[in-house]
């Protein structure tokens, strides 16, 4: 019906666009629901509440041989309250709770800071509406301008259909580019310059829920949106190959950026996934030091070494963990 129905522009560029909508909106707003009605909050990742957020910490401060009621007192010595009235979100900071703790045999200087973030409706709804805006202003052009282009290259919508063989080597090949791209393109926005006046729209969001994937300055969604269309542009898929790519790929950035880690969460089953765990740890720190570049994949940032930091807190907190058990 649709390929006799409708030409390949209206299908490439109507028909992409009002799918990739569908996917987005769908796939993101449960996430805001979640979060302004509490349910599932022992999967959040960063809990609202100054008292739920340092709980994430106590095993770590356990781990350095503290106990409970030096956790409590170094709280109400070093806790210090910040509200920036333009992001509408309450940031909670403990700043300067230097420890040393045994890790390897050597003495280890760690410093922890720790943010908690609400997310105010009013900066939900900010959020969605600067979406809709940078959406029907520049995804949709993107997509009619890039037209052309993709029909050069090949793609069509017309019978037959792909193989599934074709469809998920594609695919497959796709991620791995995007990744790889996105990884590089990543890293130059989070130096000084670009970071302060284009990236950082897109951190105002420390703690990011799943519209947040798409909520950045218009130049960074036209320079990482590069990373999104540069397989299928070199390949010229069918169009249900790019219908699907846009899919999975709009699903995947919404999870990284939902604020929640499940048990059936990715990640769990998948080791070079990365997921929400991986990405929201991206968020939370400061932007010269946040590493976890990469999109979808954890191996590029280890490669590089650019996720030593999110190991090491992984890390910290499995023995602070197992620390607090023993003594409770």
């Amino acid at each position: 019906y649709l390929i006799t129905h409708f030409s390949d522009f209206q299908l490439a560029c109507l028909g992409s666009f009002f799918l990739h909508e569908s996917v987005f909106f769908l796939s993101g707003l449960p996430f805001i629901f979640l979060e302004r009605a509490g349910h599932l909050s022992k999967y959040k990742i960063q809990i609202g509440g100054r008292n739920e957020c340092f709980r994430g910490v106590l095993p770590l401060f356990v781990a350095l041989g503290k106990k409970r009621d030096d956790f409590d007192s170094e709280l109400d010595t070093q806790g210090a309250l910040w509200q920036p009235p333009s992001y509408g979100i309450a940031l909670t900071f403990e700043i300067g709770i230097a420890c040393k703790c045994c890790i390897g045999g050597n003495q280890t200087a760690v410093q922890l800071l720790v943010m908690t973030k609400n997310n105010t409706p009013a900066a939900q709804e900010k959020c969605i509406m600067r979406l809709l805006l940078y959406h029907f202003g520049v995804n949709l052009p993107v997509m009619i301008f890039s037209y052309p282009v993709f029909k050069f290259m090949g793609m069509r919508s017309c019978l037959p259909l792909p193989s599934w063989k074709v469809v998920s080597t594609q695919i497959l090949f796709y991620f791995i580019l995007e990744d790889f791209v996105f990884y590089w393109g990543h890293r130059i926005l989070h130096t000084k310059w670009l970071y302060k006046h284009v990236h950082s729209v897109h951190h105002e969001y420390a703690t990011p829920f799943g519209l947040t994937s798409e909520y950045a300055h218009p130049a960074e969604i036209l320079f990482l949106g590069f990373a999104t269309i540069v397989g299928p542009a070199i390949t010229g898929p069918h169009l249900m190959t790019l219908w699907l790519w846009m899919v999975v790929r709009v699903l995947e950035t919404v999870e990284a950026h939902c604020g929640y880690h499940f048990p059936w969460s990715l990640s769990n089953f998948l080791p070079l996934y990365g997921g929400a765990d991986f990405h929201d740890y991206h968020h939370r720190v400061l932007y010269t030091k946040s590493g976890n570049y990469a999109s979808t994949f954890v191996y590029m940032d280890w490669i590089f070494g650019t996720d030593k930091g999110y190991r090491k807190l992984k890390a910290l907190k499995s023995i602070g963990v197992e620390a607090e058990s023993k003594q409770s």
